[in-house]
């Protein structure tokens, strides 16, 4: 497995980032907890049909959940280095053999890196198929602990 880290923001996250109009949560959100232990930032959690919504809640509400802004870095955002692995079928897809819908990925082109991209049904398939035997795509790593950038120049 190969690691890579990238330069990223995250910021704190609201209710409407996890639930949808249906009040479903979205699958594959990646998160991250403020550690009451060691007050560091933790993750990264993907989100699933049976994530405790009621804990999500609790710790939403006293600003203990991260996501990652996927736009311009805004004021109150932590300039993060995030650490991305390359992925395998595994981790791509579910157990019924469907895709993660709403997963994250990036794409590596020699020494750079595309995306984020998402999981979707308009995904390409073959390609994908392509890209994890060629190690080119690349997820974000689970349970990592992350390193804030002192440096505020976050620019991706």
């Amino acid at each position: 497995m190969i690691t890579v880290k990238i330069k990223a923001s995250l910021k704190k996250a609201q209710l409407w980032d996890f639930f949808n109009c249906n009040e479903d949560i979205y699958q594959n959100l990646p998160l991250f907890y403020l550690s009451q232990l060691d007050g560091e930032i933790h993750g990264a959690y993907f989100t699933h049909s049976d994530s405790d919504c009621l804990e999500l809640f609790l710790k939403c509400s006293i600003g203990m959940v991260y996501k990652i802004n996927y736009k311009v870095p805004g004021e109150n955002d932590i300039p993060i280095k995030l650490e991305l692995q390359t992925a395998s079928a595994d981790d791509i897809k579910e157990y019924s053999n469907s895709l993660k819908l709403g997963l994250p990925y990036y794409l590596r082109y020699k020494d750079s890196l595309d995306g984020p991209f998402f999981l979707s049904k308009k995904s390409n398939l073959k390609n994908l198929k392509v890209y994890l035997q060629e190690k080119k795509i690349y997820i974000i790593k689970k349970n990592q602990k992350i390193q804030i950038v002192l440096n505020q120049n976050i620019a991706v």
